[in-house]
């Protein structure tokens, strides 16, 4: 009988950061027969771009490289190249912004590790409303995520969809995490972003 598989911490953190803001992508260069596939991730917070390395290099012993795209902004793009990673990367589920999925996972140390860093990315801590909320075109994806909240105790509420005032603009789902439900939420989630754990923690105060 085969052992159990031991959590795999770093690769759901990889995942949740990729679906939160980054992508794995495919192009053709000229005069190859081939494309090139690529691993790219776009945070906002340096602290949360070396995380990402770490456990990319932790996970499959290779380190991306992080480039200063709009220092004045705080943007960052992290990338590496790798056929047989990205097809990994690919097979456990698809990324885009009407695409991305949550994975199962056997572990709830999987799931919690997936949210913080796709949090990481898309949540917004709303001082004035007390509140986290995820906005998303994906409204799938964010029940999803919705679910998996309330499966760890902490209420969440999914609203929408909601029409965009310009036509072209997709409608969008709003994932809500009342006051109520915030410490829980840090005790047991919390963020890597230091920006948003930061305003999270003024919040409890």
């Amino acid at each position: 009988m085969d052992a159990p598989r031991k959590p795999d911490l770093a690769l759901a953190r990889i995942h949740g950061w990729l679906c939160g803001d980054g992508r794995v992508e495919s192009r053709f260069e000229k005069g190859k027969h081939s494309p090139h596939l690529e691993v790219r991730f776009f945070p906002d917070d340096k602290h949360v771009a070396h995380l990402f390395c770490t456990n990319f290099d932790a996970r499959f012993g290779r380190t991306p490289i992080i480039y200063d795209t709009r220092l004045s902004e705080g943007c960052f793009t992290v990338r590496l190249r790798d056929k047989g990673i990205c097809k990994f990367i690919l097979s456990i589920g698809p990324f885009g912004h009407y695409r991305w999925r949550m994975p199962c996972f056997d572990y709830q140390a999987e799931k919690i590790e997936w949210v913080k860093c796709f949090f990481d990315d898309e949540a917004h801590v709303n001082e004035s409303g007390n509140c986290i909320q995820v906005k998303s075109v994906n409204r799938i994806g964010l029940r999803k995520v919705g679910e998996s909240l309330i499966g760890l105790g902490i209420g969440a509420k999914l609203y929408g969809p909601y029409t965009q005032r310009n036509p072209k603009w997709s409608s969008y789902s709003m994932l809500v995490i009342p006051e109520s439900e915030l410490r829980l939420y840090q005790s047991l989630i919390g963020f890597n972003h230091v920006g948003k754990n930061s305003t999270l923690m003024s919040l409890l105060r």
